[in-house]
Parts: C-alpha cells; sequence; structure tokens
C-alpha cells in the first residue's frame, strides 16, 4: 500500500471520528428521561391494577387505617378477607418497587424480588417456630402487624418515587430522606403495637427485647447488608 493510500484512508478515518462525535453530540443519551421512564412506567401499571383489582385499594386502605391502633390490627388478623386483601396488595407493591428499584434490568429486578420474598418467607418461618414453642397464635398475629406496616411503608416509598419523577428537582437525596422517615416511622409504630400485643399476652420485657434484637433489628441489618452490597 502506498504512502498516499494511507493518507487517503487516514484522512478518511479522521472525518468518520468528526462526524460520529458532532451526532453525539446533537443527540445525547437522555439518562435522566430514561430514570423518569421507569417509575412513569411503574405508576401506569399500579394505576390499572388498582381500577381493575379494587382488592388491591381495599388491603392497602385497611392496613393504612389500622397502623394507629392495635385493635384495628387485630380485626384484620381475624379477618381472612381483609388479610388476604392485605397481602396481594403488599405482594404488588413489592414487585413494583423492586422494578423500579431495579430501573427496568431484569436480573436485578428478580434479585431485589426475590431477596424480600426470601427475607418474608423466613420472617414467617421464624413466627411459625416461636408459635409452636410458646403453644400460642400470638406471634402469628405480631407478624401480621408486620405485614400491615410493611406494606404502608412499600405504598409511601412508591409516592416518593413519583414525586420524584413528577418533580425531579425536588432531588434524589430528599427522596431518600423522605423514604428512610416513613420507614422509621413505620418501624416505631410496629414495635409500639407489637410491644402492646406481646405483653399483654404474659411475655416479659426482657423476652421483647431478645425478641426485638433477634428476629428484627438483626436480620433487617443483613438483609439492607445484601440488598447495598
Amino acid at each position: 500500500m502506498s504512502s498516499a493510500e494511507i493518507d487517503n484512508i487516514r484522512q478518511i478515518w479522521k472525518e468518520s471520528y468528526i462526524a460520529l462525535q458532532d451526532v453525539i453530540t446533537e443527540n445525547p443519551v437522555n439518562d435522566t428521561a430514561y430514570s423518569h421512564a421507569v417509575p412513569a412506567i411503574a405508576s401506569i401499571i399500579l394505576l390499572a391494577f388498582l381500577f381493575a383489582f379494587p382488592i388491591l385499594t381495599n388491603g392497602f386502605f385497611s392496613a393504612a387505617g389500622a397502623v394507629f391502633n392495635t385493635k384495628k390490627l387485630l380485626i384484620i388478623e381475624d379477618s381472612a378477607q381483609i388479610k388476604t386483601n392485605r397481602e396481594i396488595a403488599l405482594l404488588f407493591l413489592i414487585v413494583l418497587l423492586s422494578f423500579i428499584v431495579s430501573g427496568g434490568a431484569v436480573t436485578l429486578f428478580f434479585y431485589f424480588a426475590a431477596g424480600t420474598a426470601l427475607f418474608m418467607l423466613m420472617r414467617h418461618c421464624c413466627f411459625a417456630l416461636l408459635n409452636w414453642l410458646h403453644k400460642t397464635h400470638i406471634f402469628k398475629q405480631l407478624n401480621g402487624f408486620y405485614h400491615s406496616y410493611f406494606t404502608v411503608w412499600c405504598a409511601t416509598a412508591l409516592l416518593g418515587a413519583l414525586i420524584y419523577f413528577i418533580v425531579p428537582s425536588i432531588g434524589y437525596r430528599n427522596i431518600i430522606i423522605f423514604t428512610g422517615a416513613t420507614a422509621v416511622l413505620s418501624l416505631f409504630g410496629f414495635i409500639v403495637n407489637g410491644y402492646q400485643l406481646i405483653i399483654s399476652n404474659g411475655f416479659s420485657h426482657s423476652f421483647w427485647i431478645l425478641y426485638l434484637c433477634t428476629l428484627e433489628i438483626l436480620p433487617l441489618i443483613v438483609f439492607m447488608h445484601l440488598i447495598y452490597a
């Protein structure tokens, strides 16, 4: 190959590179738009399901209306229909939030959804074991309390995602703070009502503290570590 031909190839390559840079500059990849599209799609799915399946709204509002009242929480646990509605609403919210957090990536979606499902299953097994050991159904009710508060928190986390989509100027950090604050409030409500349930059924304060450390705080720390890792 002659030197003239080599120079021509270099010139063509240079012109092609410049043209490509112009195209990229004129049509940048809009990562922000993509990140906002995920909660938008999730919101559309949510509205469609809420319209088509009133059972979801019934499950959520039943849980939300009982978060400050132990008696109402017990009513949910005593009603098979209301409890089923709540569980369906919780399952749907977990799937929807997993979709939002994963950004639409299939692998991450299954990772978050399966991780949350495994966490809930392990809780169920632990509470079933406690019921068997103490010959009572109190811990089944306590786990139901947790599901009610978890349902409400999932809904507030979804609300945070919608707010960020509608008003992105509010800032991602503020949404994280909002979501974290609602998580703390939900956990606090669960602890207060759970304490009343456990103590009123003859268990000691030391048992309640031991329960919190082993079946609430420690698993939550491990779960959050796995999620962030």
